[in-house]
């Protein structure tokens, strides 16, 4: 059954966890962070594509961001140049990273994010060991 336009999801909802190797990958961390919601913030003002801000929770020495788009293609625009781009070039030298993009009727909460990611990360994992299973 298909769904109308009415109740289908309208936004594509994005967040990104990185587990940081090292406390002191914090400060180049938090520079890519801020250049890359500096980004986000300048697309959005003369592209679109951007809903809202782009937001940032820490938790030790776990940060998540959380952002919400008008469509993947308006995202791949963002996160494919430019400083996020660099950012994501550098991650490998600071941290772990987890990504999960969806849609959505609405951008969740974070803790809404944060499990609908972890429940990605682990049906991911499950899928790993099945595949090296079947081996």
């Amino acid at each position: 059954m298909e769904e109308s336009a009415e109740t289908s999801p309208k936004i594509l909802v994005s967040i990104t966890k990185i587990q940081l190797k090292d406390p002191s990958t914090a400060r180049e961390f938090s520079k890519h962070t801020r250049a890359s919601f500096n980004q986000a913030r300048e697309n959005s003002l003369s592209q679109g594509g951007l809903l809202g801000q782009p937001r940032l929770k820490i938790d030790g020495s776990t940060y998540y961001t959380l952002s919400s788009w008008q469509s993947e293609q308006a995202m791949r625009d963002y996160v494919d140049q430019g400083n996020h781009k660099e950012a994501m070039e550098a991650s490998p030298n600071i941290g772990q990273v987890e990504s999960f993009h969806w849609y959505a009727e609405r951008t969740p909460s974070f803790d809404e994010a944060i499990n609908k990611l972890n429940e990605e990360v682990e049906r991911r994992r499950q899928e790993k060991q099945q595949r090296e299973k079947d081996l």
